[in-house]
């Protein structure tokens, strides 16, 4: 991962995006930022899918792997609001 999407990320505010129908993971285009709301609305970086589990990464200052089950029902986030 390189330093400047590293930047990016830590500096992602949900409040600036849209939010997105929630959906099952599998259904989101992977390089995506999802809220996992079965788990305490977690933030995550979803990168891509391998075999039943989704591959993502959590927001903020430590940075862990985290595999999600491809049919666990998450909200994306769409386009900034103000590029609307």
């Amino acid at each position: 991962m390189s330093e400047e999407f590293r930047r990016r990320l830590d500096n992602f505010d949900a409040a600036e995006f849209e939010q997105q129908p929630s959906r099952q993971l599998y259904k989101v285009k992977p390089r995506s930022i999802i809220l996992f709301p079965s788990n305490q609305n977690q933030l995550l970086y979803f990168s891509h899918i391998e075999g039943s589990s989704g591959v993502c990464i959590t927001l903020g200052e430590t940075k862990k792997f985290v595999f999600l089950d491809d049919y666990e029902l998450v909200i994306p986030f769409g386009k900034r609001i103000d590029s609307l």
